[in-house]
């Protein structure tokens, strides 16, 4: 296991004055990074192999809120892996040790040749998974289903938004989708889960037609590109 202690800054919170969801994504994307590269299996090692990792799936459970100042004890590490995928826990608490934030997420080996995600006997890497601490629970990501949805926009994936892959980057789907809410809603109400499946890849400069639906404390959303589609996404909210 792999562990940080980070204390919040200013530009951690978003309009609320709290750390938000792309925040925390940002955070997991970090210690992903890292603790990667302690396992061998970094940017650096899999890039000239044509090769980097892909998320495929992901849920995440938003517990309690923090702020500016606010210290998290942020840890993450790997499982075995499950046929082609390889997943990877997080698990972010307070000083006190109460649950802030902690997520599930399954990642592929993608080739840039094959242009396809590799198998371990492909890809010649075998990643050794860790045992699950006593008491920690999480649901392992699934299958978004979005269904029919009532709206549609578009927006632009502009450089800002891509990675060093030059595909845009997995903590900005999420901005996408609460750039569709109404901000007085997302002042009132907090993200309880997120669930995103990253189906296919968009690249810089390429336009995301965005359908989404909102009921009750549900929002829906669908990314299409070229009729594919790119990800599906379910959040659910509750009040402050």
């Amino acid at each position: 296991m792999y562990t940080e202690s980070y204390e919040i800054r200013f530009e951690d919170l978003d309009l609320t004055g709290k750390v938000g969801v792309f925040s925390f994504l940002q955070l997991a994307q970090h210690m992903a990074t890292v603790n990667g590269a302690q396992l061998g299996v970094g940017y650096d090692v899999l890039r000239p192999k044509n090769m980097c990792w892909v998320a495929v799936r992901a849920h995440y459970e938003f517990e309690k809120e923090v702020g500016d100042g606010d210290v998290l004890i942020m840890n993450t590490w790997p499982e075995n892996r499950r046929h082609m995928l390889y997943p990877r826990m997080y698990n972010f608490t307070d000083e006190k040790g109460e649950t802030v934030m902690k997520g599930s997420i399954q990642w592929s080996l993608y080739g840039f040749d094959r242009g396809k995600a590799l198998t371990s006997k492909e890809s010649g890497i075998e990643l050794q998974g860790e045992t699950r601490p006593v008491g920690f629970e999480i649901e392992m990501p699934s299958r978004v289903k979005a269904g029919e949805l009532e709206n549609t926009t578009e927006r632009k994936v502009l450089f800002s938004d891509a990675d060093a892959n030059g595909h845009l980057n997995n903590c900005h789907y999420v901005s996408y989708i609460l750039d569709l809410l109404p901000i007085d809603m997302l002042k009132k109400c907090k993200v309880k889960t997120l669930d995103i499946n990253y189906n296919r890849q968009i690249p810089a400069g390429e336009t995301l037609k965005i359908n989404y639906s909102l009921t009750d404390n549900t929002v829906l959303v669908s990314g299409e590109h070229n009729d594919a589609n790119i990800f599906t996404a379910k959040l659910v909210f509750t009040d402050k």
